[in-house]
């Protein structure tokens, strides 16, 4: 069996009641028009949208303050507005816990994270580690029931 290793990429966690949103549009102008839509009410709530100040190409927005639970489905048809989105993702937190993204190198310490980590205490909480069913070449998990304030290191 494969052990897990390192993940590849930055796991991300919400850190507040409310879920955070990432979009990625296919050109920057897009993402700079969807900036213009911070302070707009998104199912009640008024949320913050800002460039995300990692992307590389300026095509990435960190959308903060939507309710939680709040479906990735939803913010992209929300967000289509803006141009083309090539990917939409929402974390919650609160006392349900919250969602993180994890992506490994490949498939096997994918399978191995799953294998060793489903059911084991993070934070003081016991997480469920599962693929991401949307996960082209199987390297996503999703792991649910982060404890809030657990950041990646």
């Amino acid at each position: 069996m494969a052990q897990a290793g390192p993940p590849a990429k930055r796991a991300r966690t919400a850190e507040a009641n409310f879920a955070i949103g990432e979009v990625r549009f296919a050109d920057p102008s897009a993402a700079q028009e969807a900036v213009g839509l911070s302070g707009s009410m998104i199912d009640g709530h008024e949320v913050e949208i800002e460039l995300d100040s990692k992307s590389k190409d300026g095509t990435k927005i960190a959308v903060k303050g939507l309710p939680l639970g709040y479906d990735w489905k939803k913010l992209k048809a929300y967000f289509e507005q803006c141009g083309d989105v090539k990917f939409a993702d929402c974390v919650s937190s609160g006392a349900g816990g919250g969602n993180a993204e994890v992506r490994f190198d490949d498939a096997a310490c994918a399978q191995a994270a799953v294998d060793q980590l489903n059911g084991s205490m993070l934070g003081g909480a016991a997480i469920t580690v599962t693929h991401d069913s949307n996960s082209q070449d199987g390297t996503r998990l999703v792991v649910s029931n982060v404890p809030a304030g657990i950041e990646w290191q």
